[in-house]
């Protein structure tokens, strides 16, 4: 269950970061406001718990074998 929940919650914040890499910045077509308040609190949680956790998921299940 865990496996189908973190995508739909990394979801948002790769397509923001898309649009922003993508569109404003590769494309020169457009600007999007910066992510403030709680809401980036969340999306540098998100970016760290996606990233971070599958890491710990590889180590732990390496040091059970």
């Amino acid at each position: 269950m865990v496996h189908r929940v973190r995508p739909l919650l990394a979801l948002p914040v790769v397509i923001f970061l898309w649009k922003v890499i993508v569109w404003d910045k590769v494309l020169g077509l457009g600007t999007t406001d910066e992510i403030t308040g709680m809401a980036a609190d969340w999306c540098g949680l998100i970016v760290t718990a996606y990233v971070g956790g599958r890491s710990i998921e590889k180590v732990a299940r390496i040091l059970r074998r």
